[in-house]
Order: structure tokens, then sequence, then C-alpha cells
């Protein structure tokens, strides 16, 4: 359990801002129409300090050449974005109060400069550092749009970010009239869920959101539990500040972050959008001049080229005129034959995997649930099906979210061995002797292809009657249906899911799809010890949380392990990249540009030849 005051000190953290030359000083003022705009007034009555920086004067600027494929950009707005080129964008343009760091799976502090949790884990109280601002780029007028380096002239901070910021976005993504997608992560924030669940919300509704801005630099939230996976949470998209007073200004419309009107976004993130390009079918980020943190990387200035298709990204990569875009299938067998060091393996927060249905006559054994488990060849699986776009998993909980164990160190995975003891200790002699199996699948071909290669598996591995086990072919919408707890006879012995985290937290995973009560059960496990410790370690400390969670992946998986189900793979894609440069694959959300790094001498050869 969480107990005493827990802190968390940031490096370099500074409490007090160092302000360039102060150009002007505004006192803007907007009504409050009822208390929830009690934080609007409040932010845009206070005095705002207008600063400006040019970039530095440098040589050359550092370029990204990137790619965006398909999904037009329709919103930088963090509690409104709907698909990953705006991810992408919002990434690097907006900070939280953390930042989930993909190099050492860790999350960092970002406008939070530390934090504190009371002894009973319900109160967490962050406390921002103040020389974070909102910022808007000012370019210069004789710079034609889409020149091939568009450089800003300067930028300048509106004021800066303040913990009001914070309170009006969470009461905005709880704010139903919002439509946040995935707002129900929030629900564990005391009165979001009640908020959420209104048909006409008021500003009295949202002030009872327990989130809570004390003075400029601190942000309290209330939780309805103890919950150590909050922390998590705080590096999302979602839980990212907004301009307030801007916001305010459009009656919270959809299209503040993304004016058509305007050449103007406000951000507060590492990188500025160049608002000679907003328009464009090219992108570009600028380095923000005004940004406090300490970069990792070298990029001065992205590039983000828009393609309807892979292929056409693969084209201009080929031309070494992109840095890195994602790998066009055609080409994937070539380039891993002959090129396979400009390929970046990335791991995805995604898991497929079979369920087993508790209820069945066949699989309330947890000895032939091991069996059926431990028959199945991940690794040809991956390879003859997804064309290697995968990780075999042995355990749920994939690499990239915080308390995962290593994929290789527990678990059985594919063993023929195992699996035929597993057998002998079921008290059956031989699988031919089972009763007719129901093994319910998707409509797809690769669902189809899947299944009869895992169903030739057993009968190889364990001598199953290939006529004995069904593979049922639905839609994805019926098989939802058909392995719903209340089904009855319309459920499967067997059938093929997967699951995609929400956020980067093993308790996303171990509680949200396999607790006995906590999550929808699909198969119907009954209550034990592993539910217990799957609670404690939800509201456990990260050391604490590391051990807990490899018990309970061991004590579904291992030699003796109940397994419930038997997970398949965690998908994967493969990132093109040129030799020059050096970064980490985000596994989860979107890639930090600010992170990555450039030969820039070696990127000039290597495209003049």
């Amino acid at each position: 359990m969480m107990g005493g005051t827990v802190s968390c000190q940031s490096q370099g953290a500074s409490n007090s801002t160092e302000n360039p030359t102060p150009l002007a000083e505004q006192t803007p003022t907007v009504e409050a129409i009822d208390p929830a705009d009690e934080i609007v007034t409040r932010v845009v009555q206070e005095q705002v300090t207008n600063v400006s920086a040019t970039p530095e004067a440098i040589n050359e600027r550092v370029i990204l050449d990137v790619s965006l494929i398909g999904a037009d950009i329709l919103t930088l707005d963090p509690q409104r974005n709907e698909n990953p080129n705006e991810l992408t964008l919002i990434e690097n343009l907006y900070v939280g109060l953390t930042r989930f760091n993909h190099a050492d799976q860790a999350i960092e502090p970002m406008l939070a400069e530390r934090w504190e949790i009371s002894a009973d884990g319900l109160e967490w109280t962050f406390y921002l550092r103040d020389d974070i601002f909102w910022v808007k780029p000012v370019a210069s007028s004789t710079i034609p749009i889409l020149l091939d380096e568009p450089e800003l002239e300067a930028a300048e901070a509106i004021r800066p970010v303040v913990a009001d910021d914070i309170v009006y976005a969470v009461r905005r993504a709880c704010d139903p009239r919002i439509n946040t997608p995935n707002s129900f992560v929030l629900f564990i924030i005391q009165g979001c869920e009640q908020v959420n669940a209104k048909n006409n919300v008021t500003g009295f509704d949202l002030i009872n959101i327990a989130v809570e801005a004390p003075d400029k630099q601190t942000v309290i939230f209330r939780l309805n539990e103890p919950a150590a996976y909050f922390l998590t949470l705080t590096t999302l998209p979602i839980m990212r500040p907004v301009p307030t007073e801007v916001v305010a200004l459009s009656s919270q419309a959809t299209d503040w972050s993304w004016p058509e009107d305007s050449d103007e976004v406000i951000t507060n993130g590492p990188f500025l959008l160049d608002p000679q390009t907003i328009r464009g079918t090219q992108i570009v980020l600028q380095k923000n001049p005004l940004w406090p943190v300490p970069s990792v990387g070298n990029v001065d200035q992205v590039n983000f080229f828009q393609f309807d298709n892979r292929q056409e990204a693969f084209d201009l990569w080929s031309l070494q005129q992109l840095d890195i875009t994602p790998l066009a299938r055609s080409q994937q067998e070539d380039i891993m034959e002959n090129s396979p060091q400009k390929i970046a393996p990335v791991p995805e927060q995604t898991v497929f995997y079979l369920a087993f249905n508790f209820d069945s006559p066949v699989f309330q054994s947890p000895e032939l649930r091991r069996a059926f488990s431990a028959a199945i060849d991940r690794e040809q699986i991956i390879e003859e099906v997804y064309a290697e776009a995968g990780l075999p998993m042995r355990h749920l909980t994939p690499p990239g979210a915080i308390g995962a164990p290593p994929p290789d160190i527990l678990g059985v995975g594919y063993n023929p061995d195992f699996a035929r003891q597993q057998l002998v200790a079921s008290g059956i002699s031989a699988c031919g002797f089972l009763p007719e199996i129901r093994y319910m699948v998707n409509s797809s071909d690769l669902a189809l292809f899947q299944a009869e290669l895992v169903r030739d598996m057993w009968v190889e591995e364990l001598g199953c009657n290939k006529d004995n086990i069904i593979i049922e072919q639905v839609q994805f919408g019926t098989l939802l249906a058909n392995t719903r707890p209340e089904a009855g006879n319309l459920r499967p012995d067997i059938w093929d899911l997967g699951w995609s985290a929400y956020y980067p937290d093993t308790h996303n995973w171990l509680f949200t799809l396999l607790h006995c009560s906590e999550s929808d059960n699909r198969i119907k496990r009954p209550c034990g010890e592993l539910d217990q410790l799957i609670i404690r370690a939800g509201r456990s400390e990260i050391e604490q949380r590391d051990q807990l969670y490899r018990r309970i992946e061991t004590g579904f998986f291992g030699d003796d392990g109940e397994t419930p189900i038997a997970p398949i793979y965690a998908r994967s894609d493969f990132q093109l990249r040129q030799t020059w440069v050096i970064f980490t694959p985000a596994p989860f959300g979107s890639e930090q540009y600010d992170t990555y790094e450039i030969d820039w001498e070696l990127k000039k050869l290597e495209q003049q030849q």
C-alpha cells in the first residue's frame, strides 16, 4: 500500500524564471458566466508579461524529415484528437505534468517539477515549474509559404502555463459536451464519471470534479481510490493543459487549435507550429526558442510530408529525402535482406490472445488450458501470418508498459513436451478423446489463416482430431456479443481477441482484462488470490509493483499457472531509418522529436551522392 509522503524532484527544474526582455504588459479580461468560468477570469486577469525570443544564430538548422500517412489533420486539441497523425503533432507541441520516456520506459517530470502523494494514496499534489510558457510563433512576412527551410523570425510568450490551465483541461475532458475520446480513463478522479454521465452539464457541475489550483504553481487531484498508475495517466494528451482564455473565447469549439481564419496556434511544448505551413501539404515544426527543458536530441526543425500510403513515402525515402517512414509491406523482404540496419522495429501496446471459456467442459481444467497454450508456436504464427511484424508473448503485458516484465523471463510459451505432459496430467490420455471444440474468430482472412495454423499445431503436438475442432468465422460484433459472460450457449469454447492499452501501465492489462470482478471477465474465471494481488499492485509504489506484477504474471502463465488466456503475440511495426538518425521508437503514444539526434554532416554528405 502507498503510505507516507512520496515526492519526486526533477533534475534541473527551476523555481524562478529567467525571462527575456519584457516587451509589454497586458491585462485582458473575460466575463465570468458561471462558477466554472472563474478559472478563465482568474487566468486572464492576472498580470501577463509578454516576452519574446529569436532563435539563436546558427550556421545551419538540423532538420528532420518525416512522413505522415493517411488521416488528415483536423485538430490539435489535446482533448479532441482523433487519429495518430494528430497525436504526433500534439505530442511535440504540448506538454503535460509528466512525460513518458520511451528510452527508459519511465515517467519523467515536465510541467510538474515534483509531486507528493498523501498517506492514504487519494490526494496527489503537483508543483509546477514557472518557466514554461504559452507561446505564439512570429514569422517573417517576407518568407514565402512552403519555402524549403521556413524559419521563424521570433517567438512570443503569451504567459506562463499555470495550474488553472491543468484544472480547466481536466474538467473539459470530463465534460460530455466536449466528447473527449476515452474520457473514462479519468473516472478515477472524484466527480469525473458523474459529470460525464449528465445530459445537461453546467459550470456548477464541473467545479465538483476534484481537481483544483490553490495557487498558480500547484494542482491537487483527489481520487476515488488509491491508484499508483495515476502518474501514468498524467502523461496522456487527454490531461495536457490548453490555453484557457483562448479556448473559452471560442466557446469550447473544436477549431481553436487549427484555425481557418488565423495564422496563430498557441502551444507550450518543445516545438512550435510554423504558421506559414498550417494549411499546406507540408507541415513544419520549429524548435521553440523559449523552451527551458534541456533536449536530448539536436533537431531544430521537423518537416512533415503527407502521403496517402506507405509506398509513396517509401519512394521518397529511397531517394534519401525522408529520414524516417513506416515500412511499406511490399518492400519488407528486400529491405530485411539487403539493408537490415535501416529497419527499426517498433513494438506496440496491442496483444492478441486466445481466450478459454471457463464454463467449457474442455477448458475447465487448468492442465488442458496449459497444454493447448504450450502447443502453439508463436514464432511460426508471426512469420507465416504477420510477416514478422510481432513479438512472441509468453505472458500478457508487452514491453513498453510501466511494470511489465521482459517478454522472455517468465511464462511457458511454446513448449511441446510440456504441452503433452500437461495433457496427461489432465487425465486425458489423448486429445482425440475430447468433445467437440468450438473455436470462434472474426471474419478476416488473417484470422482464419491463424486459426487453421493453430488447429494444425494442436493436431500435430497433442494428437487432436482435426475434424473435432470447429472453426467458426463471424463478424467482429457477433464475436464480441457471443463471448459475453451472459451469452449462454452461444459462447464458444475458445476464441481469438486482442487488447490495446489505453495507457502504458501494467494495470491497464492485468486489471482491465483479467480481474475477476473489475473487468468484463468474458472467460468467467472465478476470483482468487491473484485478483487480490492485482488490486494491491495497482495501489503500491513502483518498486513493489514490479515485484507484484511478476508474481501475478507467473501465477497466470507459469508452469503451474491458471492460463486463463493463451497470449500469442504483441503487434509491432517497422520504421525505415536513414543511418544518420538515432532515435528510440515509441512503443506507446507518439514520437518525441526533441529526443532525436541527427548526424547532420553525414546526412548532407549522403544526400549529395
